[in-house]
């Protein structure tokens, strides 16, 4: 379940994401940005991801991506000034090596069933294969 709280003692933007949907989770940016227009410019946003998952089948990627850049932009111009979020440490990982591969040069494609990847490895491994037999690759 996440759940949002203007704290106007300390003009904070309090966010916990829980399990969700993919609608959910829109409809909950939503309900962000009508707390976050309690408080006033300069507020901080504390965000808690540790317990955040969602459906199995159900990825991030298939909510809007611009949707959640334009919540975030929403926030900085409504007068976000500091964010803070809280992280599963296996996440925190996984933002840092996708990080570390922008630097050098290339993208992990991401699964969450290992099935799933296998099938997809051996796909690529097989592209690989034949564009080197063609003489497409050194």
């Amino acid at each position: 379940m996440n759940e949002v709280y203007a704290d106007y003692e300390k003009n904070r933007l309090v966010i916990t994401y829980g399990k969700t949907t993919v609608d959910s989770y829109l409809g909950f940016a939503e309900r962000v940005l009508e707390e976050a227009s309690k408080l006033k410019k300069g507020f901080t946003i504390f965000s808690d991801l540790r317990a955040f998952s969602m459906n199995k089948g159900e990825h991030i990627v298939h909510t809007n991506v611009i949707e959640i850049r334009n919540m975030q932009k929403k926030l900085y111009e409504m007068g976000a000034s500091e964010v803070i979020r809280v992280v599963d440490p296996q996440v925190w990982l996984f933002v840092a090596m996708q990080e570390a591969e922008k630097e050098v040069g290339y993208n992990a494609i991401v699964f969450d069933e290992i099935t799933e990847a296998r099938v997809a490895l051996e796909d690529i491994e097989s592209e690989i294969v034949e564009n080197m037999d063609r003489g497409n690759i050194d």
